[in-house]
């Protein structure tokens, strides 16, 4: 997980700013800034169609009594897109229109949700509901709820 913080807060921002530089020196500085402010504004543009979409089928689901799992998943895509495209450089933009785009969307939602699938199968899953009609029987053995 450490390995992982610093490739995001060091290794990425150093390539992104390579890039933006190479693609200043290929087009100019001006068209390149306006790259950047475009895919900005182009990712805050289509996460809030995309967020809104999503949030009406959320609440379509909840109204039939259906868990939104498949959404809520889609809706994290999408947040996460857009904070992508948001963020300067041509890395983050990239990754963002990939998770904005419904089909590689879809295709990394149904990668998730095999991952996920795996790890339940694998190491189980535990669950302990406790009633609380039942005094005494919390997670503490007594009447406390926190």
């Amino acid at each position: 997980m450490l390995f992982l913080l610093i490739l995001c807060f060091t290794v990425l921002p150093v390539l992104e700013l390579l890039l933006l530089i190479e693609l200043g020196k290929a087009i100019g500085t001006w068209p390149a800034i306006l790259v950047v402010l475009g895919t900005g504004a182009a990712g805050a543009f289509f996460a809030k169609t995309q967020g809104f979409f999503l949030f009406h089928r959320i609440l379509d689901e909840l109204r039939r009594g259906n868990l939104p799992a498949w959404e809520m998943v889609n809706g994290l895509c999408v947040l996460l897109g857009g904070i992508l495209l948001i963020a300067p450089g041509l890395l983050t933009d990239a990754a963002g229109l990939l998770l904005l785009f419904p089909p590689t969307r879809r295709l990394l939602v149904e990668l998730i949700r095999r991952w996920l699938a795996a790890k339940l199968h694998t190491t189980g899953f535990y669950f302990r509901f406790y009633r609380p009609e039942d005094p005494g029987a919390g997670p503490r053995g007594d009447d406390e709820w926190w």
